[in-house]
């Protein structure tokens, strides 16, 4: 049976309604934190996430869901670098989040891309001991390419980083409509907004909806508590 989250476009087909082609890019190192700022405290089924916003925008074809997010490197136990200790908390870090990414690959129309977090000594210009890399750029350049070869009507952005400013306005100069997706948390933010965005709030209800209900062995159904 054919995956009814999915719709994909028949070839030469000219009468009824026009379609309206959604392509869906998540920001994963922004989306955790903010739903859980927002209250959210469940996990995340992001196929049903690229449905739900798909229905919401208006759309009728999902093209696909983009999940980017900055994977941690494998730790290695004689790291002069590392403080002593520190090799379990790198490891369980990389366990959990290539857990969490192995699971989101495998739900439907999602297209999981791992970038790069670096361990970094913390200094005065930057207090951060880790740092996301290539993860904004990737977005930005995948709704720009999405943008370019026509593969849709819609985008739906799901960060709450202003930098993605630039990517916006490119991409509406191509003659699409953006769609900034954002929780309660960063929805006073409006720098995507002026840039030609428009705003929607996915609420604690819309995200309900879009609870990650695994199956066990049995085949039942059990909801579970943890990091969306």
């Amino acid at each position: 049976m054919p995956d009814s989250s999915l719709v994909v476009p028949s070839e030469g087909t000219t009468s009824g309604p026009a379609q309206v082609r959604v392509e869906i890019f998540v920001d994963g190192s922004n989306f955790h934190p903010s739903t859980e700022s927002a209250g959210i405290e469940h996990p995340v089924a992001f196929g049903r996430l690229a449905t739900e916003l798909t229905s919401a925008v208006g759309g009728t074809v999902l093209v696909g869901l983009h999940y980017v997010a900055g994977a941690y490197p494998e730790p290695r136990d004689n790291d002069p670098r590392m403080e002593p200790g520190e090799y379990h908390a790198r490891l369980g870090r990389k366990r959990s989040t290539d857990q969490l990414y192995n699971r989101i690959a495998q739900e439907p129309g999602v297209k999981v891309w791992r970038e790069r977090f670096v361990y970094r000594t913390p200094d005065e210009k930057d207090s951060r001991p880790i740092v996301e890399k290539g993860a904004d750029v990737r977005l930005a350049l995948l709704m720009y390419e999405g943008a370019v070869h026509d593969r849709y009507d819609v985008g739906v952005l799901v960060a709450s980083d202003a930098d993605f400013g630039p990517a916006v306005e490119m991409v509406r100069a191509l003659g699409k409509r953006v769609v900034w997706a954002c929780t309660a948390t960063h929805r006073a933010v409006k720098a995507l907004v002026r840039k030609g965005a428009e705003p929607f709030e996915m609420t604690a209800d819309f995200l309900e909806r879009c609870r990650y209900v695994p199956s066990t062995p049995t085949g039942k159904a059990r909801g579970i508590k943890g990091r969306v």
